[in-house]
Formats: structure tokens, C-alpha cells, sequence
């Protein structure tokens, strides 16, 4: 039979015409991954305002999960609409799974408790990124804004590339590189700016017209030029120091940015108050008891929401410990943080606006969305008050003691441990040996200094930084305090550093009124004693009062001889509702999502992995393709080649296709199968067979022409099919089952 009645006209000479552009099956998943290359290197030029890389994994992971299931979607399903709700889902599915899975429909499918828990870690996020300084810890809740930022910015990527609106693009990318433009220009990174630069024109060339190179270089090098010059014209966000400069921020761990905050100038009125107790006000904002070696952290613990009428017993308080009911009245200025500053131990507190709870071993206040900053409260407390004979009859149990407040890291400097058994051997008692550590750092030749630990070039609370400032002996707050803290957990002595305010001074000199400026945060230590509970001390020279329970051991005899058993005041007792001192139980919506989230990162991990195990078949599929479509445009077997993709084609979703059969044998079997009307597939089998069989000049199938071929064949099946198509290709199995050929 003569071949040259399904001849099709030659193709017009490459010269003319340039080579024929890759169809858009083809172009799909290059663009894809150019685009998420393009929002991933976008995200990283975040790194100048967080630290850590965490947070840059889960972004750039719900990124590449919307942009794989838009890309997945259209590779399989025929209606154009499908995609773009496919990659959305997607995305929300996965936010909801990794923050709010116990208020979702089988974990993924949100609803209006999802929306709520949403709502208050969105919140949390901001104020945390308000209250912190650059750069900020990444927050349970900071992480979520760039999740929710990442999975919107890659969804709008993909419709804006389905609707071969490429150049758009840079909207969304924009939307991540103005981000520490706007903090402050000077923070931008050039790199960063570049690679999305170069990245974005990738994204542009694929697909474009040849003559479109000049269009693209000149576009491309206005977005790079103007993307470093433009954090320069627009006017930023007031930057750290002028915003600090009319109040103070605090942020996660105040404890390492206190020396900042010391330095940071003229002092600006943080709270003021009025106060019917008989000693100095210390006013906490939190305490630190988690010891890593590079500084002091706080530990999340249990939670009780709302209700601050009534806080349980003080951790380790007796009821043979004389105290006495004392109350303050707080009126805070501009002091931005999520923590309520009041004295340890408060008993209730009354007048807070928002949802504030407290933590029962701490008995801080703190709040997820509610902010310190204008509030006005009563807060009332317990004086405590032990005799001296109470005082040298201290001891230490290690197994009652509070959970981590005797840990110590491994390799503890010699400096640290020699002074502290060198100061406190043999002072006696737990409260001697206390006090023997603060008498020592209080003495000469330790002296205050804000300058001395940046000078030094030992800034800091971890155990190196305290080596240095145990031998240098100069410092501020924060290093007396840690330096204590850890010695006494030295010598078997529970311990935690406290940061807040010290007393401050009267607003005139009769005046009622107390004003607590930026200069008067501050830092100091806590020891646990048996039946008396946690002490303050104040070790730093200079700075703050010493409590009086730590002026001496000997009672002071002008006081009555049987103060020991005099009937202390009632302290409050727990609440019915109450929970044990350990209980794990989250109370909070973000104790609830940082409990499930804590390892989202690892999860996020897990499905990657998963999903990438599933793919390997595919890709390995796509790989066999691409090496076909290469050898056809190389005009090496380029029949061939095509044919046997078309077989495999056949093959993946379930059609027989024997080698033995021909080509015109098979591409009439197979017209009858196509259930979708097309001349692709007869005008293909003519292209090949006049490659194969007619004149050596004779123009060889493209790349163009197979890929209609295989839409052709692909439609013909269900979507179920389709996607088994995808996942698990049978063709990758045809030659090692030789029944079939």
C-alpha cells in the first residue's frame, strides 16, 4: 500500500521558521518549579528579619505543595476550573492538618473552631512581630503569617501562569521582597533580590516568542535594578531605634535584648504606680528557667484561661511562712509586651481588658492576643516573710524540687563551679549558702557596667559569657543574675532568673505615685527553698534593694520572741477546678496549636517524603519520556522514538500494544478505542511511517505532534485512570514481562 496518502505537507526549514515551540504539557512542570524556585529565594531574602531556617522550610513547603497539586490537576483533569480549587484545598487542608487539626473534620477539613484558632495564632503572629526586635524569634505564630503568605502568594502564581499572564508574577514576588524593605532598607539582601530577579526571567522565557529575548532581558533588568533601588525611593517602616526611642518592646526572651534596652538612651516612662506595701515593689514580666548553656529560656507549662480573680498557692509555699496581704494599682504607659508586670506572689488581680491567663509554677500573666500597653489593674499579693530561724533551717530536696530548675549542661566552665564552692562551702544552710553568692557578687571587686560586656566581647547569659564575666568582674544585671543562678544550682540550690522592673522612684518627693522607667528593667535571680517556696535576691551592686529576709541571719531583737509561730496570713487556696502543678493539658488555643505544630516542621518533612517516594515511578516515567522527545529533536530514530511513546501511552492506561503488531495495525485498533474525535492520531501515524519508510529527506514527527497524540489517548480514559496513569505507570514494567511483546 503506498504510504503517501497520509502524508502530511513538510514543515517549514528551521531556518525560517525556528525550531517549533514546546507545547504547554511541556512546559508545565519546569515552569512550575522555576516559579516555586522563584518564591523560595523571594522567602530567603526574609532572613534578615528571623532568625533560624525553620520557618523558610515550611514556607517554601506549602508552596511547593499548592504549586505540585496545580500542576498535578491539570496534567490530569480536563476542566480548567478544576486546578485552581484542587491547589487551594490543598493548600488550606495542609494548614489546617499542621495548626488547628483537633478542630477539623478529619483534621484537614476546617471549620468555624478552625477559623477561631486561626484567627487568635494570626493575631499572636502580629503582635509578636510588633513587640520583637530584628531578628525576631520565628513564633508559632509568625510561622503561620508566612504559611498562610506562601500558600497565597503560590496560588496566585499558578492562575496567573494558566492564564499566560507570566509577567504578573512579580506581583506576588513583590509581595515577599517588600517585606524587609518596609522593616528598614538597609536590611534588604542584594542576593536574594537577584536570584528571584533571575529566576522570574527564567519564568518569563519559557514558552516565549523567540523574538521575545529582548523583551524579556530589558524587563528583567528593570525588576532587578528596580528591586535594589526601590527600598531606597519608598519611604520604610521607622526602624528599631527611632520606634524604641518613645517606649520599650519586649519580646519572647527579654532576657536577650536587656542589655539593648539598657543602653538604649534617654529613658521614657514605662508604668507608674501607687502601693500599701512596706517593702520595694519588684514587678515580674517572666521568669527564665530553662538553662541551655547559651542563655536562659522560658518554659511553657500549663495554663489556666481567664479567670485572674484567684491564683492557686505559690509553688513550695507553707503555711507556717509568715506573710502579709499587700496590693498595687498599675497604670502602664508605653510598654509593649504580652506579659502583665506584676510582684510574685500575686494572689488576684482585678481591671485587666482581654483574655489574660496565669501560669500556676510561675504565677506569670500573659496574654496571646491581648497586649500590657495602657492597662490598668490592682493587682493584690503576699508580702513573704520568713524568720530567721526558718531561713537557717533551709534545705534542698532534689526530688521535690520544681522540674528543671536544678538542670545544668555539660562542660560547665571550671571558673563557675570552683567559685561556687569556693563562696558557698561550708556557709551552712541553703539560704547561707544563697546569701553567701550574693554578698560575693554584690562586693568589691565586681562593679555595674552596661559597656564592660561589649567591650569584652561577652554580651550574654549563656556559660561562656559567664567564664569571661567571673574573671573580668564587671557587668550588668543580667550577668549577676545568671551568674548566681547558675552557682546556686552549683551547690544543689533550685534557681530561675526573673525579669522585669525594679521599684523605681516617687513621681515627686511625697508623692504616693512610683514611676518605673525603661532604665529600671531588669534582671535577678530566684532560689527555691523547702517550705518557704522562691525568694528573690539581688546580687547586682548598684541596682535594685536587698530583701530584707537577706540582711542577716540573726533575728532582730526588737521583735517578738515567738515570731516563728505567730499565725501567718491565710494564702489563698487552690480553686476546686484546679489543675496539678504538671499538668500537661494545653489550656490556651496557642498552647493548642503549639502542642500539635511543635512538629509541623517534621511532619511537613514526612508528607514531603511520602509524596516523593509516590512520585518515583512518575518521575522515572517522565524521564523515559523526555529522553524520547530529546532523540526527536536530535533527529536520531526520531520514528521510533515516537512510536514507542505512543505505545507506552497505550500501555499506562491499560491498552494492549504488542511490538510484534504494526504501527498502521495498532493506529487503526487503537481509532476505534479514542473515544475522542481527532485526526491526530492518523496524521501521526503518517508522519512516522514516511520517517520510517519514505524518502530520507522526509520530515520527521515532532514533539508537538506526540504530545497531541498522547492528549488524545489520555482523554479516552476515566480520571481514576489517569491518575493511576501517573502514579504507577505499567509501562515501566512492560519489559520485564515478556508475555506481552
Amino acid at each position: 500500500m503506498a504510504l503517501t496518502d497520509t502524508r502530511r505537507a513538510p514543515a517549514a526549514p528551521a531556518s525560517r521558521t525556528g525550531p517549533p515551540r514546546r507545547p504547554r504539557t511541556e512546559q508545565r512542570w519546569p515552569r512550575t518549579l522555576l516559579a516555586w524556585g522563584a518564591l523560595a529565594a523571594a522567602l530567603a531574602g526574609l532572613h534578615v528579619t528571623l532568625a533560624g531556617l525553620s520557618w523558610w522550610f515550611v514556607g517554601a513547603g506549602y508552596a511547593a505543595a499548592v504549586l505540585v497539586a496545580a500542576a498535578a490537576a491539570r496534567s490530569l483533569l480536563r476542566s480548567p476550573l478544576w486546578p485552581p480549587l484542587v491547589s487551594l484545598a490543598a493548600g488550606v487542608g495542609l494548614l489546617t492538618l499542621g495548626y488547628a487539626a483537633d478542630t477539623a473534620i478529619l483534621g484537614v477539613i476546617p471549620t468555624l473552631d478552625t477559623v477561631g484558632r486561626m484567627g487568635l495564632l494570626v493575631e499572636s503572629g502580629i503582635a509578636s512581630i510588633v513587640e520583637q526586635r530584628v531578628p525576631a524569634t520565628p513564633e508559632l505564630g509568625i510561622v503561620l503569617l508566612i504559611a498562610v503568605l506562601m500558600i497565597a502568594c503560590a496560588w496566585v502564581t499558578d492562575v496567573l501562569i494558566a492564564l499566560r499572564r507570566p509577567a504578573l508574577v512579580a506581583g506576588p514576588l513583590a509581595a515577599l521582597l517588600v517585606v524587609p524593605m518596609a522593616i528598614r532598607p538597609e536590611l534588604t539582601d542584594a542576593f536574594w533580590y537577584l536570584a528571584t530577579a533571575v529566576l522570574y526571567l527564567a519564568v518569563l522565557r519559557i514558552g516565549a516568542r523567540r523574538d521575545s529575548r529582548r523583551v524579556v532581558l530589558v524587563a528583567g533588568a528593570l525588576v532587578a535594578v528596580g528591586s535594589l533601588l526601590l527600598p531606597y525611593a519608598i519611604p520604610g517602616v521607622r526602624d528599631d531605634a527611632s520606634v524604641r526611642s518613645s517606649g520599650l518592646r519586649t519580646g519572647v526572651n527579654p532576657l536577650i535584648t536587656l542589655g539593648d534596652d539598657l543602653r538604649r538612651g534617654d529613658p521614657t516612662l514605662a508604668l507608674s504606680y501607687t502601693t500599701d506595701a512596706t517593702g520595694p515593689v519588684y514587678l515580674r514580666l517572666t521568669t527564665l528557667d530553662n538553662f541551655t548553656g547559651e542563655t536562659w529560656g522560658p518554659t511553657v507549662g500549663p495554663e489556666r484561661a481567664g479567670g485572674l480573680e484567684q491564683f492557686p498557692v505559690p509553688v513550695g509555699f507553707g503555711p507556717e511562712v509568715r506573710s502579709e496581704e499587700a496590693s498595687v494599682d498599675v497604670t502602664v504607659a508605653d510598654l509593649i509586651t504580652h506579659w502583665l508586670p506584676l510582684p510574685y506572689p500575686t494572689t488576684s488581680v482585678a481591671g485587666t481588658e482581654g483574655d489574660w491567663f496565669w501560669e500556676p509554677e510561675t504565677l506569670t500573666v500573659r496574654s496571646v492576643a491581648s497586649g500590657a500597653r495602657g492597662q490598668e489593674y490592682e493587682a493584690s499579693f503576699l508580702e513573704v516573710n520568713p524568720t530567721a530561724e526558718q531561713l537557717a533551717e533551709t534545705t534542698v530536696n532534689p526530688a521535690s524540687a520544681p522540674l528543671g530548675s536544678l538542670s545544668l549542661p555539660d562542660g560547665l566552665p571550671e571558673i563557675i563551679s570552683a567559685t561556687a564552692h569556693e563562696v558557698g562551702d561550708g556557709a551552712g544552710s541553703a539560704y547561707a549558702q544563697a546569701l553567701a553568692l550574693q554578698s560575693y557578687l554584690r562586693g568589691s571587686p565586681f562593679e555595674y557596667s552596661e559597656d564592660t560586656p561589649v567591650e569584652e566581647g561577652f554580651d550574654g547569659s549563656g556559660m561562656d559569657a559567664l567564664a569571661v564575666f567571673l574573671d573580668v568582674k564587671s557587668g550588668y544585671c543580667v550577668h549577676y543574675a545568671s551568674a548566681m543562678a547558675v552557682m546556686a544550682r552549683v551547690l544543689g540550690i533550685p534557681s530561675r532568673v526573673a525579669v522585669g522592673f525594679q521599684p523605681g522612684g516617687r513621681e515627686e518627693q511625697r508623692s504616693p505615685v512610683f514611676q518605673v522607667s525603661t532604665n529600671d528593667l531588669h534582671a535577678w535571680p530566684e532560689l527555691y527553698f523547702e517550705g518557704i517556696g522562691w525568694l528573690r535576691f539581688e546580687p547586682t551592686p548598684g541596682r535594685g534593694s536587698l530583701p530584707q529576709y537577706g540582711t542577716s541571719l540573726v533575728d532582730d531583737p526588737n521583735t517578738p520572741q515567738d515570731e516563728s509561730t505567730q499565725t501567718p496570713t491565710s494564702a489563698p487556696s487552690a480553686t476546686p477546678d484546679a489543675r496539678p502543678d504538671r499538668d500537661e493539658t494545653p489550656q490556651t488555643p496557642e498552647q493548642l496549636a503549639a502542642q500539635q505544630s511543635g512538629s509541623v516542621l517534621a511532619a511537613l518533612g514526612v508528607l514531603a517524603a511520602l509524596v516523593l517516594i509516590g512520585l518515583v515511578p512518575a518521575a522515572f516515567r517522565t524521564a523515559v519520556r523526555w529522553g524520547r522527545v530529546r532523540r526527536m529533536r536530535q533527529g536520531r530514530d526520531a520514528a521510533t522514538a515516537a512510536w514507542d511513546e505512543v505505545r507506552d501511552t497505550a500501555r499506562d492506561i491499560g491498552w494492549s500494544a504488542p511490538d510484534s503488531e504494526t504501527a498502521r495495525a495498532f493506529a487503526d485498533r487503537l481509532a476505534r478505542q479514542i473515544t475522542i474525535e481527532s485526526d491526530a492520531l492518523g496524521a501521526f501515524r503518517g508522519r512516522v511511517e514516511d520517517s520510517a519508510y519514505g524518502r530520507p529527506d522526509a520530515a520527521a514527527p515532532s514533539p508537538a505532534e506526540l504530545a497531541a497524540v498522547r492528549r488524545v489517548i489520555l482523554r479516552s480514559a476515566g480520571t481514576s485512570t489517569r491518575v493511576r496513569a501517573f502514579l504507577l505507570p505499567p509501562s515501566l514494567l512492560y519489559r520485564w514481562r515478556p508475555d506481552e511483546r
